[in-house]
């Protein structure tokens, strides 16, 4: 399975028909800074100076931002900001540091890192899929009542792992990580984002769970949905940030640019889906070039929060 293609518009607005405009609806549109960012200093880590990949949602009276912390040698944990959905985005902000750490212990699959979640509330409970690193890269499950308080499901020694890594010569041999799960037709769909052994190149592919009635079972692979040339400008990276907005379902697809010099993402594209996740087709840049990361509906407005310097946005109607 790979992502085909809507026509690539770089510059401004071409005649495109009724029927075509959601294809092209981010074109003329912009994301404005709403002031918040989570790395403001009455908020700021006491433990690691660093915040990353933040995930945003809301549940009941609250909004949530997962995100994971680190610091110089690269300890990755995952901690959480809370505030209320009335006054969000500018009101009172609640930190809660290391909700979710590293275990230190041999033979576990998080012994040195955990980082990257993904959260859903989902038959009454809080899930959070999210990476872990002993030697390598991998997926965890935990479940949580509140949010907050979180406990790790399954993850005893490295044979119980959720998510196998690819044999040498598959394009997810190297790493799997980077989960990302979002509701299709009332069931739960699952990314994952992945690193080949000889070209180093990154793809995404889809997965299910094994049990869908135990979601602490282990992952299904369902094979590969974005490939290295995926995108029509740049070599693609990593698949992220599903989302539903105006009844379609979108995401966002980075890319290293042209000529890739290092890893590191430099532009960022929408994507839409009309079948789950199986396919997904590019519509054009995500505006402003912004690494968002995630996204809310919220009050009739769509938010998203970007991986960087961690503003919260709001899309200009």
């Amino acid at each position: 399975m790979s992502l085909h293609f809507a026509p690539h518009y770089k510059y401004g607005r071409m005649d495109i028909n009724e029927d075509k405009y959601m294809e092209n609806y981010w074109q003329d549109k912009k994301f404005i800074a709403s002031g918040f960012k989570m790395n403001r200093e009455d908020i700021s880590s006491k433990l690691y100076p660093k915040k990353a990949q933040p995930f945003i949602m809301k549940q009941g009276d609250n909004i949530f931002i997962y995100y994971e912390l680190y610091d110089e040698s690269q300890n990755w944990e995952i901690g959480v900001l809370v505030t209320s959905a009335n006054n969000f985005p500018n009101g009172e902000w609640k930190n809660y540091e290391k909700i979710l750490v590293k275990s230190q212990q041999q033979e576990t699959p998080d012994k040195n890192h955990i980082a990257d979640p993904t959260v859903i509330y989902y038959n009454n409970q809080f899930h959070m899929w999210f990476d872990m690193c002993d030697s390598h890269w991998t997926l965890g499950h935990a479940t949580s009542d509140d949010g907050i308080h979180w406990n790790k499901q399954n993850i005893k020694r490295i044979t119980t792992i959720s998510l196998d890594i690819g044999t040498e010569k598959e394009w997810d041999s190297m790493w799997v990580h980077a989960p990302e799960v979002f509701v299709y037709n009332g069931e739960l769909r699952f990314i994952y984002n992945g690193t080949d052994l000889i070209t180093k190149n990154y793809s995404s592919g889809r997965m299910r769970l094994e049990n869908p009635d135990n979601l602490d079972s282990k992952f299904v692979k369902l094979g590969r949905v974005t490939y290295p040339n995926s995108l029509s400008v740049g070599k693609a990276s990593r698949l992220f940030a599903p989302f539903w907005y105006k009844d379609k379902l979108w995401a966002v697809l980075s890319s290293l640019g042209e000529p890739v010099t290092d890893n590191y993402p430099r532009l960022f594209y929408f994507v839409t889906s009309d079948n789950g996740g199986k396919t997904w087709e590019e519509v054009g840049q995500v505006p402003g070039n912004l690494w968002l990361h995630s996204f809310l509906n919220h009050n009739g407005k769509l938010w998203a929060v970007d991986h960087g310097e961690q503003h919260i946005y709001y899309l200009e109607e």
